[in-house]
C-alpha cells in the first residue's frame, strides 16, 4: 500500500476543489471578455452615429445661407438668351 495519510488525502481534496474553481474562474472570464467586447462594439457604432449625425448637423448650421429668390436683370437676361 501506499503511504498516504488522511492528511495527505485532505491536501488532495483541497487542491482538485481548488483547481475546479480556477476552471470555472477561467470559464466566467472568457465569457466576460466576450460581453464587454460586444459592448465595445455597440459603444463605437453608436459614437459613430452620433458623431454622422453632429458633422450633418454642424455642417447645416455653418453653411452658408442662400438666398432662393431669382431676380432678372438685363445682363443676365442677355447672359442666358439663346435666341
Amino acid at each position: 500500500m501506499t503511504d498516504t495519510t488522511l492528511e495527505d488525502l485532505k491536501i488532495d481534496a483541497h487542491i482538485a476543489v481548488l483547481h475546479t474553481k480556477v476552471d470555472s474562474l477561467v470559464e466566467k472570464q472568457k465569457e466576460l471578455t466576450q460581453r464587454v467586447r460586444a459592448n465595445e462594439k455597440v459603444v463605437a457604432g453608436i459614437t459613430l452615429l452620433g458623431t454622422v449625425f453632429l458633422a450633418i448637423i454642424g455642417a447645416g448650421y455653418f453653411a452658408p445661407k442662400v438666398d432662393a429668390s431669382f431676380i432678372t436683370t438685363p445682363e443676365i437676361v442677355e447672359q442666358y438668351d439663346f435666341c
